[in-house]
Parts: structure tokens; sequence; C-alpha cells
């Protein structure tokens, strides 16, 4: 029987070590799809981000490389005087929701963001 490891990022999924090399899982058979591991490895990460209000300068770059859309600006400004990057954390039914990919912490220069993932 062959082993299956799942190589996740982000919300891109690949299937590695099988005889053919690395496969996406949109090109397994429906054979392949059926088994255990690759439905547990086909649900998406969950994730929220942690906005800290009077850090944040509005620089906006979170915004911009956020790959959801999760991110907005906030109409209220901080006690500095700047319109501070805002989480949505509603999404509606056609929207993607955070998957926790970190992009927005990574770039944001005043280490204004929090991000935490679902289990």
């Amino acid at each position: 029987m062959t082993k299956w490891k799942i190589k996740t990022k982000s919300s891109l999924l690949f299937l590695c070590y099988s005889p053919h090399g690395e496969k996406p899982l949109d090109a397994l058979s429906p054979e392949e799809r059926t088994r255990q591991d690759v439905i547990m490895a086909e649900k998406k990460a969950k994730g929220k981000i942690v906005i800290d209000r009077e850090r944040c300068k509005g620089c906006l770059l979170c915004i911009e490389v956020c790959p959801n859309l999760r991110i907005e600006v906030d109409n209220a400004l901080n006690k500095k005087g700047y319109s501070p990057a805002r989480f949505k954390e509603n999404a509606k039914q056609d929207e993607k929701g955070c998957t926790g990919c970190a992009q927005c912490a990574t770039v944001c220069p005043e280490v204004a963001i929090e991000v935490y993932r679902a289990k």
C-alpha cells in the first residue's frame, strides 16, 4: 500500500510521495479522492486576525496582500488620528473566509496584527 503524505501551503494542497511524484488534488482520480486522508486534506484552514487599532497607522499594506479580501479600512480614527485597518469577521455566503495565511502580519511594519488558526 502506498503512503500518502500531504503537504499544505495556504489553501493550495498537494499530495506528495506518490508513485508518480507530486500531484495536485484536482488531478486525482475519483477512487483516489475518496481516500480518508485526501478528504481530510481538502478541508480549508480557518483563521482569524486581531488588529491593534492603536498601533495601526493605516498604511493599508495588509489590505493589499490579503488573498481573500478580509481586511478593510475602518471609518473611525484611532487616538493618533489614523484610519486603521479592520478585519471583516463575518464572511458572506459567496465570500471566502480568512485562512490564517499570515501574509498581513508579515507585511505589517507596526506589528499590529496577530493571526490565529483553527486546528
